[in-house]
């Protein structure tokens, strides 16, 4: 927020949080939290007053999610601090406030979806990291490496309720339709049901995955959660049937970009562009597009040197780099590429019955983020 506002010519105070010892340096918290919205102060528009709304629409939802802390002392409430402090560039937020602005919904509206959304979004990171047994997060350690498992998945469980519980909220205005509340409110629950369900598919059949699977994949853990953050936006601001359900086909398109983009960039990537440790999906046997393609060109020995390589904590590096090396002469990493773009475009198609607003250039230039996404 900070970089985007001085970017634009606009000041800000700074605004610095307080740890316990227990917690990473402060220095590296605050890089993290100065790196939020970076994706927004490089879009090439001329609608600066609506970005600098969207920013600090943005902020009110950081402000409203430091809030959120448990005020009795302890592990619960140092570790959703910590957690808190390290979500991302919001992106999931910024979806949900465009979406209700593109169709011309409240402000206020629009900060207790994007809440919403954020929240549950930061829950499912919480425990996607204790799934891959992940140590870093966006180059920190993660809630489970400090506070353990056990604490990780209540701070995670406490994040998904308060984000049932903003979104309901969203309802409490009069302006709300209840039955466009209640639509709303189904659809990100289903989206809630449906990652659960692509979260364990990646678990139990990684191994048997093709690409139409993998997509089926991707749609459930990150398409279709994408798709509700613009769309249940959309709803709640007013959309009609026609603009909610343009922004469910973006969402979902955008989505699943992402994943792929997120995959690619784990294998090609440094962590501190991928936001994890490098080759981590490889390490933890996480379906990526790159390697069901890969192994769909493979051989039959290739394909099972490969797959008994990964999955396993005593991998060593050697046996991933050359993992590494036939996913490069495999063309799987442009494969990907190019199925990402395709999806990103299809998507940006997707809102030409979206009228024209600054709202709906900011969700075209989103779109382009997720390409070069480190969200």
């Amino acid at each position: 927020m900070r970089q985007m506002l001085e970017n634009l010519g606009i000041e800000e105070s700074p605004r610095r949080p307080t740890f316990s010892t227990a917690i990473p340096s402060k220095k590296n918290y605050d890089a993290e939290k100065d790196h939020r919205l970076s994706a927004f102060s490089k879009a090439e528009t001329d609608d600066t007053d609506f970005l600098v709304e969207v920013a600090k629409d943005l902020e009110e939802v950081d402000k409203k999610m430091e809030s959120l802390v448990p005020s009795q002392e302890g592990a619960l409430r140092e570790a959703i601090k910590y957690a808190i402090g390290y979500h991302g560039k919001m992106y999931r937020a910024a979806a949900a406030i465009t979406g209700c602005r593109a169709v011309g919904g409240q402000r206020i509206i629009a900060i207790k979806v994007g809440l919403a959304v954020e929240l549950a979004h930061l829950s499912s990171l919480i425990h996607d990291d204790i799934i891959d047994h992940d140590s870093k997060r966006r180059g920190l350690p993660t809630v489970q490496s400090l506070w353990g498992t056990e604490h990780a998945i209540i701070a995670g469980d406490y994040l998904i309720i308060k984000a049932i519980e903003k979104l309901a909220s969203a309802s409490d205005h009069t302006e709300i339709d209840p039955n466009r509340a209640l639509r709303a409110i189904k659809l990100a629950l289903n989206a809630g049901l449906q990652m659960c369900i692509g979260e364990a598919t990646s678990i139990s059949s990684w191994r048997d995955m093709d690409i139409k699977s993998y997509l089926d994949y991707a749609e459930q853990k990150t398409g279709v959660p994408m798709q509700a953050s613009f769309s249940t936006g959309a709803i709640f601001g007013g959309g009609s049937r026609e603009e909610v359900a343009a922004l469910s086909r973006y969402g979902l398109g955008i989505g699943v970009a992402f994943q792929i983009i997120d995959d690619l960039n784990n294998l090609t990537s440094d962590e501190e562009i991928s936001g994890k440790p490098q080759w981590s999906d490889l390490r933890n046997g996480s379906p990526t597009l790159v390697l069901v393609h890969a192994l769909s060109k493979s051989d039959r020995l290739t394909k099972r040197r490969i797959l008994a390589s990964m999955g396993t904590s005593t991998v060593r590096d050697a046996n991933l780099a050359e993992i590494l090396d036939v996913l490069r002469h495999s063309g799987s990493m442009e494969y990907a590429e190019k199925l990402a773009s395709v999806m990103v475009e299809k998507a940006k198609a997707s809102l030409s019955s979206v009228k024209e607003t600054p709202a709906k250039r900011l969700l075209l230039f989103l779109a382009d983020v997720a390409l070069r996404r480190s969200c």
